[in-house]
C-alpha cells in the first residue's frame, strides 16, 4: 500500500491511499485513481496560491511550506503514475482505458479553474480554459513589452528583469499545463477527438463562445497601466 499525506491550505491532512490489491477490481481502481488525482490537483492549486501570495508578502515559513508540498506532490505523482501504468496492463473497459490514459497525461499538469473542471468533469468549464490561456499569453507579451520600455528609460534594472522574466515564464507554463488538462477532459468526453486537431480547430474557428470568453477574460484581467 502506498501512502502520502498532503496538507491543504488550512493545514488539514488528506490521506492518499492506493492499494495494489485494487488492480484486481479495475472499475474501483480507476475510481480511486480519479479521487487521488483530484486530491493531488487540490494540493497543486494550494501550493500555487501560496507561492503567488509570497511574491507580495514574503514569509520564509510559507515558502518552505510550498517547497515541502512540491516535494510531496512529486512523490505522489510518481506513485500514482506507477499505479496507473500497472492498471493499464490489465483488462479494462474502453471507458476505463480512456480514463487511465488521460489521467496519465493529466497528473503532471494541474492548477486553478482546471481543478474544478477535472473534479466535476464539466466540459463547459473545460471549453473556457483555452480562451483564458490565450489571454495569459497576451498579458505575458504585454508585460514583457512594458518591461523592455522601462529598461530603455532606465526605470528598471536588468537584474530585477531576470526575476520578472522567470515569474512570467512559470506563470505561462501553468496556463499551458491547465490547457493540457482541459483538452484531456474534453477528450474523455469525446473519445475520438485528437488533442492537436481540437486546439487547431479551436484557434482557427474562433467560435462565438470562444470569442465571448476571450473578451470577458481580457476585460477582467486587463493591465491597469498605460
Amino acid at each position: 500500500m502506498a501512502k502520502r499525506i498532503i496538507p491543504d491550505a488550512n493545514g488539514t491532512e488528506a490521506n492518499v491511499l492506493l492499494d495494489k490489491r485494487l488492480i484486481s477490481a479495475p472499475p474501483l481502481a480507476v475510481s480511486q485513481c480519479m479521487e487521488r488525482t483530484i486530491e493531488m490537483a487540490e494540493g497543486a492549486k494550494d501550493a500555487l496560491h501560496e507561492a503567488l501570495a509570497s511574491i507580495l508578502d514574503f514569509k520564509e515559513k510559507a515558502v518552505s511550506g510550498v517547497e515541502e508540498k512540491e516535494q510531496m506532490l512529486d512523490e505522489m505523482e510518481d506513485k500514482l503514475s506507477t499505479f496507473l501504468l500497472e492498471l493499464s496492463s490489465v483488462s479494462l473497459t474502453d471507458s476505463d482505458s480512456r480514463t487511465v490514459t488521460e489521467l496519465l497525461h493529466c497528473i503532471s499538469d494541474f492548477s486553478e479553474m482546471t481543478v474544478k473542471t477535472f473534479s466535476s468533469g464539466d466540459t463547459e468549464i473545460a471549453f473556457n480554459v483555452e480562451p483564458l490561456e490565450e489571454v495569459i499569453d497576451d498579458l505575458t507579451k504585454m508585460i514583457n513589452d512594458k518591461h523592455i520600455e522601462r529598461l530603455r528609460k532606465g526605470e528598471c534594472s536588468p537584474e530585477l528583469g531576470v526575476y520578472l522574466t522567470d515569474l512570467l515564464i512559470n506563470c505561462e507554463r501553468v496556463s499551458d499545463h491547465c490547457s493540457n488538462v482541459a483538452v484531456s477532459i474534453i477528450q474523455i468526453a469525446n473519445s475520438s477527438m485528437n488533442s492537436h486537431d481540437y486546439l487547431n480547430g479551436l484557434k482557427a474557428e474562433r467560435s462565438p463562445q470562444f470569442i465571448e470568453s476571450y473578451n470577458a477574460y481580457g476585460q477582467k484581467y486587463r493591465l491597469a497601466i498605460n
